[in-house]
């Protein structure tokens, strides 16, 4: 039975507090991260950082501390899966450098929309003991989270990588969790991502209806990887 590591994107709020888990709960309770390790045994999911990066060490010493236990008590040789979102991604490639270093090789890694968003961690190359690798990402021509640069964007041998595959959604929508519509605004209004992109102009190419239609394409494209490595 493979074991199954996944970590979520970032969201609920800046601090870590109760309220915070409460709104993230809510937030990506359809994320794809969630669909993956919430609905099968031997799997642990892991909610994302904070808004500035605060929690991604806690989700990463979390599945470290699951793949060890779960190697223990089913054996070292069940496969190990990983899967994230945005930093989560980032978050489930730092692990698999740790298993690098202790030997252990990974199965199969599905990334959504990885970025480059973290002071302490690094994954600019997919580390070569992942056997299989597929990653999607956000079509830059989407003009969504300017800021958010892209990790995990090359590989080296025996890796078997598939992608970078582009999707014309925001960022929200390559995690499963697309933009929801404001009362006051129409199916086809552009979404404006706000204030955390001040520095950009902070409204994408992609409106609410088209958002929520990829982002099911998404989902539906790496349906073939995940039944093929065993995600489901």
């Amino acid at each position: 039975m493979p074991i199954l590591v996944g970590i979520d994107g970032t969201g609920g709020g800046a601090s870590p507090t109760r309220a915070r888990d409460d709104r993230y709960v809510f937030e990506f309770a359809n994320s794809f991260v969630s669909r993956l390790c919430k609905r099968r045994p031997n799997a642990q999911y892991n909610r994302g950082p904070v808004t500035f990066g605060g929690g991604l060490d806690v989700a990463i010493a979390n599945g470290m501390r699951f793949i060890e236990e779960k190697r223990r008590t089913l054996g070292a040789n069940e496969p190990i899966l990983l899967t994230g979102y945005s930093r989560g991604a980032l978050g489930v490639l730092v692990i698999a450098q740790r298993l690098q270093r202790q030997n252990i090789n990974v199965q199969a890694a599905l990334l959504f929309d990885c970025v480059d968003r973290h002071g302490d961690y690094d994954a600019e190359s997919v580390p070569n003991n992942i056997a299989h690798v597929m990653h999607l990402i956000r079509d830059p021509a989407a003009n969504s989270r300017h800021s958010f640069g892209n990790d995990a964007m090359s590989h080296r041998s025996p890796t078997k990588y598939q992608g970078p595959f582009t999707f014309m959604c925001t960022h929200g929508g390559m995690g499963g969790t697309p933009w929801a519509r404001p009362s006051d605004a129409q199916p086809g209004d552009l979404i404006d991502e706000g204030a955390i992109e001040q520095w950009y102009n902070s409204t994408t190419a992609i409106s609410y209806e088209q958002d929520a239609r990829v982002s099911g394409e998404v989902w539906a494209f790496c349906q073939g990887f995940i039944r093929t490595h065993g995600f489901m």
